[in-house]
């Protein structure tokens, strides 16, 4: 009688299923585990360097209205205009690299937190 309980089949709850819900269930999680990594991997600005160029934008006059992309989210990631990023593989965030504003209509007084740049190159 022993012997013959250690033929049954064993009872899991992916056994009692039928194989399309299964396969379904792994596809689901296959997706869901991919967009999970993707979130984890996803590119954003520096958050100082994102303040920093708010308060660029506040203190200068756009009468030519050529940086209404600065009211997007992220500023690398939106393509804000004027504004080229780098990728700085030992901290993972996007960095301001270039601030290209001239010839835009611009007026006012550059703002001091323009000094957070730390990879800006070109301005």
């Amino acid at each position: 009688m022993a012997f013959i309980f250690f033929l049954r089949q064993p009872s899991c709850f992916f056994c009692k299923m039928p194989r399309w819900r299964s396969y379904l269930i792994g596809i689901i999680l296959v997706l869901l585990s991919c967009h999970f990594l993707q979130l984890a991997s996803a590119q954003i600005t520096h958050p100082f360097e994102v303040h920093a160029l708010q308060a660029v934008r506040r203190a200068l006059k756009d009468t030519g209205k050529n940086l209404n992309s600065w009211k997007k989210t992220d500023p690398c990631v939106s393509n804000w205009t004027g504004v080229i990023c780098l990728m700085d593989p030992n901290d993972g965030y996007l960095h301001v690299q270039e601030l290209r504003l001239l010839n835009m209509k611009l007026s006012g007084k550059l703002a001091p937190s323009l000094g957070l740049f730390s990879h800006m190159t070109v301005l």
